[in-house]
């Protein structure tokens, strides 16, 4: 699985390049397949993260890691912004109620992702000083 996920990362790389060079103006607009493809692509390698998760003694820690939990707000991050994006032709001073909903969807969405980063760092750190101080009074008991 990794070797087909390292060449779609590959062919992945090479299509957004293409697609970014001929594709209309350069920084002020971008293609929405690019996008989806993207979206999709993150939510295959987040599922194969979840499959090796499920398939491993992982499991027994999986809410104790940070990957986990940057994986969780990852996903519900793309599943929340990726449709508001599909519409960002409409992103344009005729439409002020859109120009609100995207700026209101965009911020609770980085609220969401970045406080979801905070927490898996918080756990993680919190459960590798657990472990270390398990460790060394280990050592120090014998």
């Amino acid at each position: 699985m990794r070797r087909w996920l390292k060449i779609g990362v590959y062919l992945f790389v090479v299509y957004s390049i293409v697609c970014f060079s001929t594709f209309g103006d350069f920084l002020y607009d971008y293609d929405i397949s690019v996008i989806i493809l993207s979206a999709f692509f993150i939510m295959i390698c987040i599922g194969a993260y979840y499959y090796d998760i499920l398939t491993s003694d992982k499991i027994l820690k999986f809410n104790k890691d940070v990957v986990f939990f940057i994986s969780v707000g990852i996903l519900i991050y793309q599943l929340c912004i990726i449709p508001i994006q599909i519409y960002t032709s409409y992103f344009n001073t005729e439409n002020p109620d859109f120009i609100h909903f995207y700026a209101t969807v965009l911020r609770y969405g980085n609220i969401f992702l970045y406080s979801t980063f905070a927490i898996g760092f918080f756990i993680d750190y919190r459960y590798q000083r657990e472990t270390y101080h398990s460790k060394e009074n280990h050592i120090f008991s014998d």
